[in-house]
C-alpha cells in the first residue's frame, strides 16, 4: 500500500483493537491498511463523536484544538 501523505512504501507497523497499522519508509506516517470503507469510518465517526471527546460548543471545540490543527 502507497502512504496516503507521500506515496512512499509502507511496512506493517502493527494492530491494536482489529484494526492494522503500516507505518510509511519515507515519511513515517502512521496509517490504517487497508484504508476503512466510507460506511466503516462513518460508524467510527457516530461512536467518536457521543464519547464526550469534544464540548456541545463547536466554537469551544474549535479554540481547544487549533494549536493541534496549525501544526498539521
Amino acid at each position: 500500500m502507497a502512504c496516503v501523505a507521500c506515496r512512499g512504501d509502507t511496512a506493517f507497523f502493527g494492530k491494536r483493537e482489529g484494526w492494522r497499522y503500516a507505518r510509511c519508509s519515507r515519511c513515517a506516517t502512521i496509517q490504517l491498511d487497508p484504508a476503512p470503507s466510507t460506511d466503516q469510518l462513518a460508524a467510527a465517526y457516530v461512536d467518536y463523536s457521543g464519547a464526550g471527546h469534544y464540548e456541545a460548543c463547536a466554537d469551544a471545540a474549535r479554540r481547544v484544538s487549533a494549536n493541534h490543527y496549525r501544526t498539521l
